[in-house]
C-alpha cells in the first residue's frame, strides 16, 4: 500500500493581524492558524506610542520616564519636536515618540543656543523679593548697576568670578548670597558660617574670594572658630532654602536687575550684559593672584 504521509506544518508568513500563515508540505494548502503563532523576536517591532499633541507626549514621558506632573511639555512646530522642561533641564521627544533627545538645540544661522535661551526664560526671578539684608554687599564705583550672585566660598569658579569679573567692575553693586554646596564641598557650610559670623563680613568675604582656592587654607586658619553664632546659622539656613526654592543647583549663579540669569562669558562681554562700562581687565598672571590684605576677622557674638 501507499506510505502514510505526515503533513509538515510550515510557517509561510504572517497576515496583517499577526496570525501565522502556515502550509502543509503534503497538500500545499495554506491556512490561517487561529492559535496566532508568535512571530520570531527579530521580526517584531516595538509598538510606538500614540502621540497626537503635547498632552499625549507628557503622559508618555511621565509613564515611561517618570517625569513629574509639574513638567511643562510644548510642541515646537518648526522642528517637529516636543520639548519637555523638567526641573531646570530640557529634553526633546520626536514627533512619533521614537527618539528621546537629551541635548541642546543650536540655531545654525546665528549659533545661538535655543535650549539655553528657553531655560533662562524659565529661570527668571523676582529680585524685589530677595532678602538683601542677608546678602554680603559689595559696591564698585557708584554702584549704579546691580547683580545678585548665589555663591559658594569653596567653589573654584566663584573665586574666579570674584578675581576676574567683580574686580573689573566700574559701577556695580553686587549682592552675594552664600549657598554652600556641601555635597561637593564638605567644608563649605562651616566656611560660610565663618564669613557670616565675622564682624567685617564684606572684608572677610572679599579676602576669602580673592584668594586662589589652593591657598584658601591660610585664610581659613586665620579665622576664629565659630562656637556661638545663632544669627549666622539662621541666615545660612534661610539662604540655603531660598536657593533651593529657586531651583539653583550650581554656583556661581548670577541674576541681573530684571531677574534673568547672566551667563559667564568673558569679563568684558559680561560687563556689557549687565550695563557696566568696559571694565579694566585684570591680567591672568601670578601678580593678580597675590595674597589678599588682612581684614578684621574677629567673630561676632
Amino acid at each position: 500500500g501507499k506510505p502514510i504521509l505526515t503533513p509538515l506544518k510550515t510557517v509561510l508568513g504572517y497576515d496583517s493581524n499577526g496570525n501565522a500563515i502556515v502550509g502543509y508540505a503534503a497538500s500545499g494548502k495554506a491556512i490561517t492558524d487561529s492559535t496566532k503563532t508568535s512571530q520570531p523576536a527579530l521580526n517584531k517591532q516595538p509598538s510606538r506610542p500614540i502621540i497626537g499633541n503635547a498632552s499625549d507626549a507628557k503622559k508618555f514621558l511621565m509613564d515611561k520616564y517618570h517625569l513629574p506632573e509639574t513638567s511643562e511639555v510644548i510642541y515646537m512646530s518648526d522642528v517637529h519636536l516636543y520639548q519637555a522642561y523638567v526641573q531646570g533641564q530640557v529634553i526633546y521627544l520626536s514627533q512619533d515618540g521614537k527618539y528621546l533627545i537629551p541635548a541642546h538645540l543650536i540655531n545654525a544661522l546665528d549659533n545661538s543656543d535655543v535650549t539655553q535661551a528657553y531655560i533662562d526664560s524659565k529661570s527668571v526671578i523676582d529680585v524685589s523679593k530677595l532678602p538683601l539684608d542677608l546678602a554680603i554687599k559689595q559696591v564698585k564705583g557708584n554702584g549704579e548697576h546691580k547683580i545678585y550672585v548665589f555663591t559658594d566660598p569653596d567653589c573654584p569658579y566663584c573665586h574666579m568670578f570674584e578675581m576676574k569679573y567683580v574686580s573689573t567692575f566700574k559701577n556695580v553693586t553686587v549682592y552675594n548670597f552664600l549657598f554652600p554646596l556641601t555635597s561637593i564641598h564638605p567644608q563649605a557650610q562651616s566656611d560660610s558660617l565663618k564669613i557670616l559670623c565675622s564682624k567685617d563680613k564684606v572684608g572677610v568675604y572679599s579676602s576669602w574670594m580673592n584668594t586662589p582656592p589652593q591657598m584658601v587654607d591660610k585664610v581659613r586658619a586665620n579665622l576664629p572658630k565659630v562656637d556661638n553664632c545663632p544669627a549666622g546659622v539662621a541666615a545660612l539656613t534661610s539662604l540655603t532654602n531660598l536657593a533651593t526654592s529657586l531651583g539653583i543647583s550650581g554656583t556661581p549663579t548670577v541674576y541681573n536687575e530684571s531677574g534673568f540669569v547672566v551667563r559667564l562669558t568673558d569679563p568684558e562681554d559680561f560687563a556689557t550684559k549687565i550695563g557696566d562700562t568696559t571694565p579694566t581687565m585684570v591680567s591672568d598672571t601670578a601678580d593678580s593672584l597675590q595674597a589678599p590684605v588682612k581684614v578684621n576677622t574677629s567673630a561676632g557674638k
